[in-house]
């Protein structure tokens, strides 16, 4: 299915996957298991078009059909990287790849899936210093590797490609995508439009 863009310019209707208890961050490629039917058809619609699906979070992740007023509007519009139908599973793997957030204007069951319109919620940038960035940055990755220290993990490959090209946005999705903390805490990130802070 190709996105199609409304009367109001700045929003577009895609398929939809709701998540249980995972979110997927702007610029942070995630691994999915679906389970749900709608959600497999969503990604299927959008494997087969432009390779575009919001993905957000429902609020209870025991529920096991939401309704629009059970998921949260502020997710992530996503490019659809891979689809694996697994034959002898009950669910299908998604990998994608979060491209920026966006809010749920509305969303309906469509073709068996949830088909949203969403407006894209650009992140705002602080009005700092880029003294004062470089410090905020310097400051979160030196804290982010000490929990990676007491957690016992390896630095991966982009937290060291941040050492090297630190940029504030990606930096601080990839520590929520990357740390122990429970979903609605990491939502609240989401919703931030000040990813910095």
């Amino acid at each position: 299915m190709e996105n199609q863009i409304t009367e109001n310019t700045n929003t577009m209707n895609l398929p939809m996957v709701a998540l249980r208890g995972l979110l997927v961050f702007p610029q942070m490629t995630v691994s999915i298991e679906l389970e749900r039917e709608a959600s497999v058809l969503a990604a299927s619609l959008a494997a087969k078009g432009d390779h575009l699906v919001f993905v957000c979070m429902q609020k209870h992740p025991e529920d096991p059909s939401p309704s629009v007023e059970g998921l949260y509007p502020i997710g992530t519009v996503c490019r659809v990287k891979q689809m694996l139908r697994q034959m002898q599973q009950s669910y299908s793997r998604l990998i994608v790849e979060g491209l920026y957030r966006a809010e749920m204007i509305g969303a309906e069951m469509k073709d068996g899936c949830f088909q949203a319109e969403v407006a894209p919620r650009p992140d705002r940038k602080e009005r700092v210093s880029e003294v004062r960035k470089e410090a905020i940055i310097r400051s979160c990755l030196n804290e982010f590797h000490e929990y990676l220290d007491l957690a016992h993990e390896a630095p991966g490959a982009q937290l060291l490609q941040f050492l090297t090209q630190p940029n504030e946005d990606a930096l601080a999705y990839f520590i929520a995508q990357n740390i122990a903390v429970s979903p609605d805490e990491k939502q609240e990130v989401l919703n931030c439009d000040y990813p910095i802070r």
